[in-house]
């Protein structure tokens, strides 16, 4: 039983700057597109050579947050608030965390295992849950190093998305939710209250729900013992996978994004806004070289590309290659075979 009595859960990432999936752009080029913001505008000075259906494409959190600034600045044009783009968040959206949360058995367990997880998801509000008899208070924290409209933006989009959780996860889980917003009152309040099911609390001190503490012993209705133990030790290879330098994960990541136009070091540092020597001098305090970073990139995605049904010459050419052969060399020194033997 988890109890609210002096209940405290905090993310197990304390910031937001953690690479992420592209393909969670998804919501919010379902409502761009809805809107008809060209996507010219949705991307304007990112460099981001992927568009969101790669399920195994990364981008670094820089990357996301620009393209966040760049919808905050055109939604709020159309006067169109952040909650409409939260809404369009859902369980799936999260992939294999998502389902570990709708599999929890109650919503209080799913509340910790999203919150165990947060750098599978894209929050940059970070959030985190205190409580006692009064209520269950999960607070979103804006990130400190963004500008103050984009920082309200986000933070309103991520208590959307919650609440959008919470009624797919535990239907009529969001009834009765207090709302609190730091930001002053629209002129017109009703979209507020279309997604978040109740009138916010306009300029309180922090963005947060305040919710009923029998929640959290709640069951879930599509709970399953099973189903969670497993994507909940998916998540955990992932996350392990995913966490480590952060300085290096964005290096890897922007590796991968570049690998097609053979991902130069010039134009990694040049994404990166910084300079070939400082990127190289960054590398080398985390133990590595680009070389290393630009090899280890490749070995690890070709195995994915030959299974996918590419021919060898499709995945040369993905991973940087000039030609087949080079490949097929580079493969053979990683697995001991060729690469025609993975595609069977």
């Amino acid at each position: 039983m988890m109890t609210a009595m002096s209940l405290a859960l905090l993310p197990s990432q304390a910031g937001w700057d953690f690479p992420r999936a592209a393909a969670g752009l998804e919501p919010v080029l379902s409502l761009t597109d809805a809107l008809k913001v060209p996507r010219s505008a949705v991307f304007a000075g990112v460099r981001l050579p992927v568009d969101g259906r790669d399920p195994d494409a990364m981008m670094t959190a820089r990357q996301e947050l620009d393209v966040m600034a760049n919808v905050a600045r055109e939604l709020t044009r159309r006067g169109v608030p952040a909650v409409e783009l939260g809404r369009r968040y859902h369980l799936t959206t999260f992939g294999v965390l998502g389902f570990a949360m709708q599999s929890a058995p109650t919503f209080g367990a799913a509340m910790e295992v999203g919150l165990r997880f947060l750098d599978l998801s894209h929050s940059f509000a970070t959030p985190s849950v205190t409580g006692d008899e009064r209520g269950v208070r999960v607070t979103v924290r804006r990130p400190p190093d963004v500008p103050d409209d984009v920082g309200r933006f986000l933070a309103e989009r991520d208590l959307a998305a919650i609440c959008q959780l919470m009624r797919e996860a535990l239907p009529g889980a969001e009834a009765g939710v207090a709302v609190q917003l730091s930001g002053e009152a629209p002129a017109d309040p009703r979209p507020y209250r279309a997604v978040l099911g109740t009138e916010p609390r306009w300029g309180s001190a922090t963005d947060a729900l305040v919710l009923d503490p029998a929640l959290l012993d709640t069951p879930l209705p599509q709970a399953s013992a099973a189903t969670h133990a497993w994507c909940s030790r998916l998540c955990a290879d992932l996350a392990s996978a995913r966490r480590g330098d952060a300085g290096l994960d964005q290096v890897r990541v922007l590796v991968s994004q570049l690998l097609p136009s053979g991902a130069a070091m010039k134009d990694v540092a040049e994404a990166l806004g910084t300079s070939e020597r400082t990127l190289r001098r960054r590398l080398a305090e985390s133990g590595a070289t680009y070389r290393e970073v630009l090899e280890d990139v490749r070995r690890s995605a070709a195995p994915g590309l030959l299974e996918s049904g590419l021919s060898t010459d499709d995945v040369a050419a993905r991973l940087g290659y000039a030609d087949a052969a080079g490949f097929a060399h580079a493969y053979r020194r990683w697995f001991g075979t060729g690469p025609r033997t993975r595609r069977g």
